[in-house]
């Protein structure tokens, strides 16, 4: 389960909103209309260093479904996006010693460019996984952010390596299109649909590779713009819990104790404990969210067995794990295994090591 606020005051800066209004006056519709009842400005949309709220780029996003009647619209945009407006943090990313860097900078750049949306990553022996999790509640705006995602992902792969793009998975949880045809020219990779969760598989091989255009001085101009970003949309409770979220995935069959987190991040405890209860979570939440979230992926995506997968989630007995995740679906693991794989999503014939067979 991921965390998502109970209110959404996420702030963001205008720079997306902005590309999304041009493409769609490109595409015929006017200003005028792409920004009804948004409360959003066209002089706002002129300078990107200027704010919004999250719920006003849902109406907007509502706004672009509805004149285009295309619900996955967010594709183009994808295509198109890729940092588009944000001319330092994109060097971040292209300038990065290797794509697993590039990653956890777009990461970290989620903060300022979209702030619902947290991604988590985690290593496999043959991928890097990257979940996408809301932060906010994405509601009818769902399809599109995923889509954009998946989008601009595929295109920053294939800048580097047109051959890997083919070999990316995409697992995503909204059903299959009537269309699949909608994907072409977006993506070239697998897509599975109608998973509990949306993950993007990148082998392992290409994420650890030195990218090309590599420059350590061009990542530390744009990490320095990145915090002026940060500090301007004031957003710092994102990358509070991103830094936690990757410390519990980090390894497998541990969880660090929360007196190790608050020594990681540089904090006493109580001062991490106020922190978290300013965002209405605790550590213990976190650690029950990130549990099920890897417990649900682990069932559905994996032939590990249950007492593998207790393993992988830190219990030293396999009941106590049976009994967290009856308590968190009101499933066993195994019925909740069994359920899934007869619900038809083919998670019985992806393992990682087998997840490009």
């Amino acid at each position: 389960m991921q965390h998502v606020t109970r209110h959404t005051d996420l702030v963001m800066s205008v720079a997306n909103p902005l590309v999304l209004v041009v493409m769609l006056s490109e595409m015929g519709f006017p200003e005028s209309e792409a920004l009804v009842d948004t409360g959003i400005t066209p002089e706002q949309l002129q300078d990107f260093r200027n704010h919004m709220s999250f719920d006003q780029y849902k109406l907007l996003i509502a706004n672009a479904l509805s004149l285009t009647d295309n619900p996955h619209l967010g594709l183009k945009f994808g295509q198109r996006l890729n940092f588009t407006g944000y001319n330092i943090l994109a060097l971040g990313a292209v300038a990065s010693e290797t794509f697993l860097e590039a990653l956890r900078f777009a990461n970290r750049s989620h903060a300022v460019i979209n702030p619902s949306v947290q991604l988590v990553i985690s290593e496999d022996k043959n991928y890097i996984n990257v979940n996408i999790e809301q932060t906010a509640p994405w509601e009818d705006a769902h399809v599109f952010i995923i889509d954009i995602l998946i989008a601009a992902c595929h295109e920053l792969v294939s800048m580097f390596d047109a051959e890997v793009a083919r070999d990316v998975i995409y697992y995503l949880d909204y059903p299959r299109p009537d269309n699949q045809a909608v994907y072409d020219g977006y993506i070239s990779g697998k897509l599975h649909f109608e998973y509990p969760y949306n993950r993007i598989s990148i082998p392992e091989e290409f994420c650890s590779r030195p990218l090309p255009m590599r420059n350590p001085t061009a990542v530390n101009q744009a990490e320095a713009e990145l915090q002026k970003f940060l500090e301007s949309v004031n957003n710092q409770h994102q990358e509070l819990l991103l830094s936690i979220k990757e410390l519990l995935t980090s390894r497998a069959g541990e969880i660090p104790s929360f007196e190790a987190v608050a020594e990681h991040l540089h904090v006493s405890r109580r001062t991490l404990n106020r922190r978290l209860g300013a965002i209405n979570t605790s550590y213990k939440e976190i650690v029950s969210d990130i549990r099920k979230r890897q417990a649900v992926e682990y069932l559905s995506g994996t032939r590990f067995s249950i007492d593998e997968i207790a393993y992988r989630l830190g219990y030293r007995e396999p009941s106590n794990f049976s009994k967290a995740f009856r308590r968190w679906t009101g499933l066993s693991p195994s019925e909740y295994r069994d359920k899934y794989l007869a619900y038809g999503s083919g998670a019985s014939e992806i393992s990682p090591e087998d997840q490009n067979s």
